[in-house]
């Protein structure tokens, strides 16, 4: 079981991902930086740079939202699962230690709840709280 870790948000990816850097003692060298996505969340995405993929309808505005939200601000998470095959960790986020970041985003309209994958609901303790939100943002 993953514990809870604190860190400053340096940047926002996407409605649902944002890269953290962790808060560390005694290490020296480049920051701890993670590549989180929401556990629970499912965001509209970007398109490519080149053209390739559009973005999807209201993308920017979500990745806006959380930019204004959490953008330099010190948030707590707890890394839930590793995604397969990529970087990146899903996570439970609090800003100031009361705010689910998920809920928050769901309950503003710009993301989706999202089934956690099989074999890992009991990671991810806020479901009942996100898809409430969604319920009400509806």
């Amino acid at each position: 079981m993953s514990t809870w870790l604190k860190g400053v948000v340096k940047s926002i990816s996407s409605g649902d991902r944002l890269v953290v850097v962790v808060e560390t003692k005694h290490r020296k060298g480049k920051p701890l930086e993670k590549d989180i996505t929401l556990s629970g969340v499912s965001a509209p995405q970007l398109g490519t740079f080149d053209g390739s993929r559009p973005s999807e309808p209201f993308a920017q505005e979500a990745r806006e939202y959380m930019r204004r939200l959490l953008i330099g601000k010190p948030v707590i998470f707890k890394i839930d699962y590793a995604i397969p095959n990529s970087n990146r960790e899903s996570a439970t986020v609090y800003l100031d230690q009361r705010t689910n970041v998920a809920v928050a985003a769901i309950g503003a309209g710009w993301a989706k709840h999202r089934p956690p994958p099989a074999g890992k609901e009991t990671q991810v303790p806020a479901h009942a709280d996100m898809a409430a939100a969604g319920e009400k943002a509806k």
